[in-house]
């Protein structure tokens, strides 16, 4: 009787055991995910720094950016349908066709 009451209590804590691996590893494997989601994001936002975008006296003090000049043009764009006009950002300008 010990013998099978023993078997019982090893068989579900090797269940436990299992399970809790189980877990362990599916939580490893999406911090992974996040750790590299969040290095790309990193990347991104470096290189977008390097680029030269926000300039860096944008956030000096007294100095007021004159964001129209950043949106003036795209360069990705060809042909005659994009606007040749200058926006302001955050203004949400229309232009005429």
């Amino acid at each position: 009787m010990a013998l099978a009451i023993f078997l019982i209590v090893c068989g579900v804590a090797f269940e436990m055991l299992l399970g809790a691996m189980k877990r362990y590893h599916d939580d490893s494997q999406l911090l992974n995910s996040f750790q590299e989601a969040r290095f790309g994001l990193d990347q991104m936002v470096r290189d977008v720094n390097d680029a030269g975008f926000p300039p860096r006296n944008q956030f000096e003090a007294g100095v007021t950016p004159a964001v129209n000049l950043y949106a003036a043009t795209a360069f990705a764009w060809s042909g005659t349908s994009y606007p040749n006009t200058p926006c302001t950002i955050g203004t949400n300008c229309v232009h005429a066709e």
